[in-house]
């Protein structure tokens, strides 16, 4: 089981990166920086004892001995993993803290052209189901009903508002 001890003696923290502390094979030198960025979502990873595991993980059980079941990255960078931009979250935390899907048209999360109307639609997820919060004429109003409704339902996990 990897304790908060067990990573202390194999690892030195500095900037978000985990070095190892102590040589372990030919392809692991003290000094060197733990693990690899994958490419498919740029989370790094570190091979501990046979096993991939995450590097924000890591950091986290390190500085605070224990890991929860989701861990934030506040400014939504997968490779920023310093300490202070990663907090404990719920899944629900987690995703209205996430970047906007790369299909998206509009520029915004959560709000979307609604042809038969002819107007904006803006929702958000309350309570795990999705609520509609109106029909705009223009998508920044749409946007600040949504940036509102998931402040009063996420607060601090509130995803800030991002254009195109």
């Amino acid at each position: 089981m990897v304790t908060q001890k067990y990573l202390a003696e194999l690892f030195v923290y500095r900037d978000g990166v985990l070095y190892w502390r102590i040589s372990r094979t030919n392809r692991v030198r003290a000094g060197s920086a733990a693990g690899c960025c994958r490419r498919d979502n740029g989370r790094c990873v570190i091979t501990l004892d046979g096993k991939h595991t995450y590097a924000h993980r890591l950091i986290f059980m390190l500085h605070h001995g224990w890991t929860p079941d989701e861990i934030d990255h506040i400014d939504q960078d997968p490779a920023n993993n310093r300490i202070e931009n990663l907090r404990a979250a719920t899944r629900a935390q987690n995703q209205s803290n996430s970047r906007r899907r790369k299909d998206n048209s509009s520029g915004i999360k959560n709000v979307c052209w609604y042809a038969p109307t002819k107007k904006w639609t803006a929702q958000a997820y309350v309570n795990g189901r999705r609520k509609r919060l109106g029909y705009f004429e223009d998508k920044f109003a749409a946007a600040a009903a949504v940036a509102k409704a998931q402040r009063a339902q996420y607060g601090e996990f509130a995803s800030p508002g991002e254009l195109k």
